[in-house]
């Protein structure tokens, strides 16, 4: 049997406020594995039953993200260790907190072929060592960017912004603005596209 083409998730901030991964948020993300992919969700230091308080100002928001990075590349070694996931076939997925988090791991992880980055802005109030954006020019993976029209907190300059920042080539970066606000409410096309765009670059799943 073939290894299965695995997707690597960061979640929203849903995992952020629930103290039990028991409770996960389906809906976010099922489609993927419906679709015949595996995909791995991560427990990140400060989600469901690692919750904790973080440390006010910027050397706790530094040391949080520290850590997702660690969680992140430590969650990739362990799918190096198992015979079912094809590791040229890996990519990452992320909604709204995990798109604004997006481009480090992506731009830092080389086994990572493709990357969905949906709601996803930019931060001006992070220092310098943890600005997603001062790594956005490092990732090089073919890159697609999912938008609501009527996105409260990631308006049009900042997805444009986004788009831009990235170093994937242009011919293989995207962006898709659907119907709704911060998250899509169209989305049987968000799903339709992010499917898709695992299609073109890591083949599609038999």
């Amino acid at each position: 049997k073939r290894p299965y083409q695995t997707i690597v998730l960061f979640p929203n901030a849903f995992a952020r406020m629930v103290p039990s991964s028991a409770a996960l948020d389906l809906g976010t993300f099922e489609f993927i594995m419906r679709s015949g992919r595996a995909l791995i969700y991560p427990v990140y230091q400060g989600t469901f039953e690692r919750r904790r308080n973080v440390t006010p100002g910027p050397a706790g928001t530094r040391d949080m993200q520290l850590q997702w990075a660690r969680d992140f590349f430590r969650a990739v070694d362990y799918l190096e260790t198992r015979p079912e996931v094809d590791m040229q076939r890996l990519a990452y997925y992320s909604l709204s907190m995990g798109a604004y988090f997006g481009p480090i791991p992506v731009a830092l992880e080389p086994r990572i072929k493709a990357a969905v980055f949906a709601a996803g802005g930019l931060r001006y109030n992070y220092p310098p060592e943890i600005q997603p954006m001062n790594f956005a020019p490092r990732v090089a993976v073919p890159s697609l960017l999912v938008y609501g029209k009527d996105d409260f907190s990631v308006p049009a300059a900042a997805q444009r912004r986004y788009f831009e920042l990235l170093g994937t080539p242009r011919e293989h970066k995207k962006v898709v603005v659907l119907e709704g606000g911060h998250v899509p409410s169209d989305q049987r096309a968000m799903f339709r596209e992010v499917l898709d765009w695992y299609d073109k670059y890591l083949g599609p799943v038999r």
